[in-house]
């Protein structure tokens, strides 16, 4: 059975506007979608209502659903099991119309993790903030979890405060849900999954990798690398995939396997030696710490970055300029993103909209011409 822990990662509270059966009802049904096999045990209707803080009865009234449909089922001498096969897809409920709220907080949620992306992006949140005349706050999740934690911090209500959500693709569903049941307006800053309806602005992943390849085939380059050191099943990640292989039918793709928290250098530099024996003439990463291990695990190999080897990173962190060589790299235009994120927070009607913004070509010292042919 999973452990009990799993339901720290969905937000249950009466301020939403959504009877809490409901919202329980709702948080389960995803849990057994994601997390349980087909007759594997559930959690039984007490300590559910212990770890969410609600009565017997709510969880009771959820629990019944769920066996109506068929998704639970009860057998004697074993328990409650778990029927995937019954789940059927669930219709998103309706957000009502919202009014430009009167007073003006941003809220930008962010994990706890050690990512110069976050800072660089919260800095620029914070500069536009203040060149709007709004008040931001900070709210910060433990790697993308405990979401509870982060919306019992909430004070303001929907009628003065708005929320950039920078958070993992189910933590962002989630929380975007909750927000929304509850009448605040959020906005995403990368689609969490095609099928998200909420408000988006993102750096165009398509036209990034389209970026880099008609720079490397300007210096000669067509063997070409992409190191996947992040999450394949980030949307962002998977158009780079995509559009790469579109392009490139015939280029390497090493995909790392790294899922979230996972250091992606790390991911990067234990598959160098796949990416090696594919002989590129130029590699490209998803993101620049990627790009970094490229470097570290060429110099360990002897092989010059950019006489032998071309290395393009994704991401233009403050620590790409001081790397030895410094690292090419194609740049996420932050200031853009900010400014699009807030504009869309104040646009009514803005459930939908996906902005893509053109990302930036940044040339410095690890990307050069072909090598010549000894």
């Amino acid at each position: 059975m999973q452990s009990i822990d799993i339901l720290d990662k969905f937000i249950i509270d009466r301020r939403r506007g959504v009877p809490l059966h409901t919202q329980i009802l709702r948080a389960l049904r995803k849990l057994i979608e994601t997390d349980f096999m087909d007759g594997d045990s559930f959690f039984n209707e007490m300590l559910i209502a212990e770890r969410l803080g609600v009565s017997r009865a709510t969880v009771r009234q959820a629990l019944g659903e769920l066996s109506r449909e068929g998704i639970l089922i009860r057998r004697p001498s074993v328990g409650t099991v778990v029927n995937k096969s019954a789940l059927a897809p669930q219709g998103s409920v309706a957000s009502s119309s919202k009014s430009a709220p009167a007073l003006a907080y941003v809220g930008f949620v962010v994990p706890e993790y050690d990512s110069e992306l976050a800072g660089m992006l919260l800095q620029k949140i914070a500069e536009e903030c203040r060149r709007r005349g709004h008040t931001l706050h900070t709210y910060y999740t433990h790697r993308g979890e405990d979401l509870q934690r982060a919306y019992s911090q909430i004070q303001k209500p929907p009628s003065e405060e708005c929320f950039v959500l920078f958070l993992p693709p189910e933590a962002t569903e989630e929380l975007s849900g909750a927000l929304g049941d509850a009448g605040y307006r959020t906005v995403s800053i990368d689609m969490p999954s095609r099928s998200y309806k909420g408000a988006v602005t993102e750096t165009d992943s398509r036209m990034a990798v389209q970026l880099g390849i008609d720079y490397l085939r300007s210096l000669g380059h067509e063997r070409i690398t992409l190191l996947v050191n992040e999450p394949a099943l980030r949307m962002s990640v998977q158009e780079k995939i995509e559009h790469f292989r579109r392009i490139l039918p015939d280029g390497q793709v090493v995909i790392c396997g790294t899922d979230d928290w996972e250091s992606s250098y790390a991911a990067a530099y234990n598959h160098m030696e796949d990416v090696w024996n594919g002989a590129p003439t130029a590699i490209m990463t998803v993101s620049d710490p990627g790009a970094w291990a490229a470097m570290r695990w060429l110099d360990e190999q002897g092989i010059d970055v950019p006489s032998k080897v071309s290395v393009l990173g994704f991401e233009d962190a403050r620590s790409s300029r001081f790397m030895r060589p410094a690292l090419s790299t194609i740049a996420h235009p932050l200031e853009d993103l900010a400014s699009a994120a807030l504009d869309l927070l104040w646009q009514d009607g803005a459930e939908g909209i996906v902005n893509r913004l053109a990302p930036n070509l940044i040339i410095r010292e690890s990307t050069g011409p072909v090598p010549e042919i000894s």
